[in-house]
């Protein structure tokens, strides 16, 4: 009885008024060269953890052509991945974004939003996707399934697979 849940929170604004700029979504388009690509961001560190090797994937199997995977951050595994998209029979679809501070402005470029991990707790990620609006793809770990409820405000799939992930990312697509 002693205890409580203490939730991580964020200050929503930023991302809904980056969301409402029209011209910044465009601009930051413009300087990804995202032309008429449904662009899936995942905002997370490069770490085993995040699995990116299944988020990547899940989008080399889709069926649309006009996608591209924003992997924005830094971190041991960017080596790994780096060679994992040049490996790639579409190599095309994806790009190392890096560490960035715009992220209200990187969602608001962006159609969805993807989180690949194998563990979380409740990653601060996912609440700024959902306060720019954008749908949701997550794993069942950590307190991902308190927070979205399938099919409303977002998309669950098991951790480290790829054919439900691609499922899902399928019908958004």
């Amino acid at each position: 009885a002693r205890i409580r849940v203490i939730y991580n929170g964020i200050d929503p604004e930023p991302f809904v008024a980056a969301c409402a700029d029209c011209e910044l979504r465009q601009r930051i388009r413009r300087e990804l060269e995202l032309t008429d690509q449904i662009a899936i961001i995942q905002v997370a560190r490069l770490d085993p953890l995040k699995d990116h090797a299944t988020a990547i994937t899940a989008v080399e199997r889709l069926e649309q052509h006009n996608v591209r995977l924003l992997l924005v951050g830094d971190g041991p595994e960017k080596a790994r991945i780096r060679r994992r998209i040049e490996e790639s029979p579409v190599p095309e679809r994806f790009q190392l974004v890096g560490y960035r501070q715009d992220i209200p402005a990187l969602l608001a470029a962006a159609d969805i939003s993807l989180l690949s991990s194998l563990s979380e707790g409740l990653p601060v990620t996912v609440l700024e996707a959902m306060a720019a609006a954008l749908p949701v793809v997550a794993t069942t770990v950590g307190d991902l399934p308190e927070v979205i409820q399938p099919g409303d405000t977002g998309f669950l799939v098991p951790p480290g697979q790829v054919v439900p992930m691609q499922e899902v990312l399928s019908l958004l697509c």
